[in-house]
């Protein structure tokens, strides 16, 4: 999620956006209210950049796979790509690397290919993948 898909958010959840002071319920400003709505956005973003790692190892990828959806991924790969080279270089990526990157164009091919659509169920996977 953007930090502007957050602010959004935030800002459609909360359109009431009031401040307590001393006991008393003020209504804010609207140059008060975006900047309130602006910090909290800008928090929600650091922290959720910080609990989605941007790569995991093959290690962890693995485990958190299981030997099923291993073999379910290199089955689709040599069933489905029939470029030599696009097969050689999809295999090498899930076979050879070190570490699976969050955003890498394989990485999303691949986690559709388990029923990983959306990217949030990627974040997901690799908070999960990351404590193994």
């Amino acid at each position: 999620m953007t930090l502007e898909e957050i602010r959004a958010d935030l800002a459609q959840q909360h359109p009431e956006l009031q401040e307590l002071r001393s006991g008393i319920l003020y209504t804010l400003t609207e140059e008060e209210r975006i900047d309130v709505l602006d910090k909290r956005a800008q928090e929600i973003f650091r922290l959720s950049a910080v609990l989605v790692p941007q790569s995991i190892t093959r290690r962890q990828r693995n485990l958190w796979l299981g030997a099923a959806r291993v073999l379910a991924i290199k089955s689709w790969i040599n069933a489905n790509i029939t470029d030599p080279t696009e097969k050689h270089s999809a295999l090498v990526h899930f076979n050879d690397s070190e570490t699976t990157e969050r955003h890498h164009p394989l990485t999303i091919q691949m986690a559709a290919i388990i029923g990983l659509t959306e990217p949030e169920q990627i974040d997901q996977a690799f908070i999960e993948a990351s404590q193994l």
